[in-house]
């Protein structure tokens, strides 16, 4: 872990145009969290300039009377688990923040070391009013939310270059890559190849796997050296079906390529978590956005995060479809075609995995119960992570809203001429919830 200190923030604000760094004297910290963050430690630094002048206005980046300090979890373990989240805010601010056309704060730095897992970032202090998830927000926030959300998918809106560089930062390379059975395994933690023996069920997949390999080689050159020498006639029809294939591949590729791209052309740039917590309301009608995870969707997932999530139940019911609409509209002033029913839909799936989450999380860290859930659940840094959330007074209700609101937006999300699998998967919820609620006794 970094040490804080004086002279580390001399030498991180020294090339962040705040004047002579030399006359930082100190600082004090005034910590901000408040049970929100359950994956970083938050801080606000009020910085001592001595007997120089101060712009305690927020009104200029130079000398500030505080800025804002996010760092890694305290828990090694959960700091690597959600060391994603880490690297993801770090490519936003190091690339797309440089010109963004939304309301974010100034990063001053930002730094991730993905080995270990230590993170930290310091940002503007904007005198805004924080968003509060827990008591949820109001129909007018709601409706800022709207243009903002707006406004930021309409200017990043089928941006390959956008995708591409959030492919790159994301090392997505399927396409290239030549991946062993044993590090398939690895990433899927059913086997170790570095410095441990592969044993159990990890053996018995990679030895059959490695049996299928061979198989296939063994058959592909069997089909190479035939028994009999080939006649000018099977020699023809060898090389017309070889043809065949090759047409059947190539426009095989190409309407996959073509469906990609068109694909492409309906994403943009989307926050990856929109909610209250992680914005600041300010006086001229302005939304500041803070906690990024870029990444390149269908951009109603961050207008069915908002509703599933920060929206009161009655509100849901209320102005739920039509804060949807009026998206479409504020989209379509933009000649953006998005569609109603998908934006619904994409809803009723945001919210049914929030609900399912809320009802497990509020139960596998109850004592007695954790000693007889399997290791994949209390792996470390995941079940770190759930027991941060349920461990505060403000998790548990945070996670019990999230499983109110969840089942209202399904109720009120579902199509009208197809109930019957959203009522399955309202049900699904609610008898998760209530399985869990037996547990919890």
């Amino acid at each position: 872990m970094f040490n804080l200190s004086v002279e580390w923030l001399r030498d991180r604000l020294n090339e962040s145009n705040v004047g002579d760094v030399r006359e930082l004297r100190g600082f004090s910290e005034e910590p901000i969290s408040d049970g929100r963050g359950f994956a970083a430690r938050t801080v606000r630094l009020h910085l001592d300039w001595g007997d120089t002048i101060q712009d305690d206005r927020h009104d200029a980046l130079e000398r500030p009377g505080s800025i804002i300090l996010k760092t890694h979890a305290a828990n090694p373990e959960m700091a690597r688990f959600v060391g994603d989240t880490y690297r993801k805010e770090t490519f936003f601010y190091q690339t797309l923040a440089l010109d963004f056309p939304i309301a974010i704060p100034h990063c001053y730095f930002v730094e991730h070391d993905s080995d270990t897992g230590h993170f930290a970032l310091l940002l503007e202090d904007v005198p805004g009013d924080a968003g509060d998830q827990v008591s949820g927000g109001t129909i007018k926030q709601a409706r800022q939310v709207v243009g903002t959300l707006a406004e930021l998918h309409a200017a990043y809106w089928g941006h390959a270059a956008i995708a591409r560089s959030l492919d790159n930062d994301q090392h997505v390379t399927s396409d290239e890559s030549d991946v062993s059975p044993a590090q398939v395994l690895e990433v899927l933690g059913m086997v170790r190849t570095e410095n441990t023996r592969t044993g159990g069920i990890g053996r018995n997949l990679l030895s059959a796997i490695e049996l299928v390999s061979a198989i296939v080689r063994l058959t592909e050159t069997a089909q190479r050296e035939p028994r009999k020498p080939p006649t000018p006639r099977s020699v023809i029809k060898q090389k017309k079906r070889m043809q065949k294939r090759q047409a059947r591949e190539a426009r095989s590729k190409q309407r996959a390529t073509e469906k990609k791209k068109k694909a492409m052309a309906k994403r943009t740039l989307v926050h990856g978590d929109f909610r209250l917590d992680n914005l600041l309301f300010l006086p001229d009608q302005q939304i500041v956005t803070i906690d990024w995870g870029p990444r390149f969707e269908e951009s109603g997932i961050d207008l069915a995060s908002y509703i599933s999530g920060s929206l009161l139940p009655e509100q849901i019911r209320a102005e739920g479809r039509n804060l949807i609409d009026l998206y479409v509209s504020e989209m379509a002033q933009r000649e953006i075609k998005v569609s109603a029913f998908k934006v619904r839909m994409q809803c009723v799936v945001v919210a049914f995995v929030a609900g399912l989450f809320g009802s497990i999380a509020r139960t596998v860290t109850q004592p007695g119960l954790a000693q007889m859930l399997p290791a994949a659940i209390k792996r470390p840094g995941l079940f770190d992570f759930v027991a941060g959330i349920t461990g505060t007074d403000r998790g548990t209700v945070f996670l019990d809203n999230m499983i109110e609101r969840a089942e209202v937006t399904i109720e009120v999300m579902q199509p009208r001429g197809s109930r019957t699998l959203i009522r399955l998967l309202t049900a699904l919820v609610s008898g998760v919830e209530r399985v869990m609620r037996w547990f919890r006794r």
